[in-house]
This record gives C-alpha cells, sequence and structure tokens, in this order.
C-alpha cells in the first residue's frame, strides 16, 4: 500500500496541524511585535515622546530585529544539523516534547519579563532576550526537524497539515497583535 497517497484520519491531521502551529508561533510572535520591542528599548529620558518622528531610535532599538534574525537563523542552522546527528540517538518523542517544554519555558520567561520594568537595564534585557531567542531556535530546530521526519512518514496529507499550520501560526500571531 502506498503511504503517500493514503488519507489519514482526521484525527491525525488535526494534531500535525496544531503541532505545525506550535513549531511557527514562538517565532512569529518575536517578530510581529516590533513595536514591543521598540518600547521595551526606548530612549526613556523622551517620555511618551519615544515614538515620534523626530526621535531619534536607540542603538538597541536600531539593532534589535537584525540581530534576532542572525541569532536566530544561526542557531536553528546549526541545531538542524544537530538534530540530523541525534536522530538515531533520541527518540522523536523525547526530541518533541523536550523542544516543545523548553519552547514553552523560554515563551513563559519572556512574558514574564514583558511586565517588569527593564527602563533602567535595557542593555541586560536586550541580552537575555538574544540569550532567549538563541535557546528558543535551539530548540525550534530539534522540534521542527523532528516534525518533518515524522511527518515523512505519514501520508503526504500530513506534511501538508504540517506546513499549513505552519503558515496559521503567523496569521494567529498578526491576529494577536491586533487585538
Amino acid at each position: 500500500m502506498d503511504v503517500a497517497n493514503t488519507k489519514p484520519p482526521l484525527p491525525l491531521t488535526l494534531i500535525v496541524y496544531c503541532l505545525g502551529i506550535a513549531a511557527m508561533l514562538p517565532w512569529n510572535f518575536f517578530i510581529t511585535c516590533d513595536s514591543f520591542w521598540q518600547y521595551k528599548l526606548r530612549n526613556v529620558t523622551l517620555g511618551d515622546d519615544w515614538d515620534t518622528s523626530n526621535a531619534t531610535m536607540t542603538v538597541l532599538q536600531v539593532s534589535f530585529m537584525p540581530t534576532l534574525v542572525v541569532i536566530s537563523n544561526l542557531f536553528c542552522t546549526i541545531f538542524l544539523f544537530f538534530t540530523s546527528w541525534i536522530v538515531t540517538r533520541v527518540s522523536e518523542q523525547i526530541r518533541v516534547v523536550a523542544a516543545l517544554v523548553v519552547m514553552i519555558v523560554v515563551m513563559i520567561t519572556i512574558t514574564i519579563m514583558a511586565v517588569v520594568p527593564t527602563d533602567s537595564w535595557q542593555t541586560v534585557f536586550y541580552g537575555i532576550v538574544m540569550l532567549l531567542v538563541a535557546i528558543l531556535n535551539m530548540f525550534e530546530a530539534v522540534y521542527q526537524g523532528s516534525l518533518y521526519g515524522i511527518a515523512g512518514v505519514l501520508p503526504s496529507a500530513c506534511t501538508n497539515a504540517l506546513t499549513s499550520g505552519m503558515a496559521v501560526a503567523g496569521v494567529l500571531s498578526s491576529i494577536a497583535q491586533i487585538v
């Protein structure tokens, strides 16, 4: 029987779809809330005028997104190679569950830091966020690599569901920013 063309059961497709959402939601939350990062890294001496057209951006504001992208892509790439090395040494279940747990802990940590006043320690905050981005992307790579490995042995509709779930994560994070 050709597994690739077999129609998977709906519950399996929905589970893979949700796993796809979980794969990209953290990253999409990071890149969608640019105004939040700009606020956290603003020139605090400007008060409420920090985002006016004549306000000069701080070095941290200017460098945040480029640094975020470099760190995330660097660690994601390195750990995709690492995932291909550990694939025969660590079970899929352990890789997926451990990665999800770490990703959840990182996102909870960042959520807590969002409500903590960081005006007096913006540089340290910036460094902590970049460290958390590196950790998040390490485990994001393990998670995504493992998911695609699992989806590869399932019917092709599951790979489509995984990819569609990843796309929906971007939509959900955009909706969250609007709301």
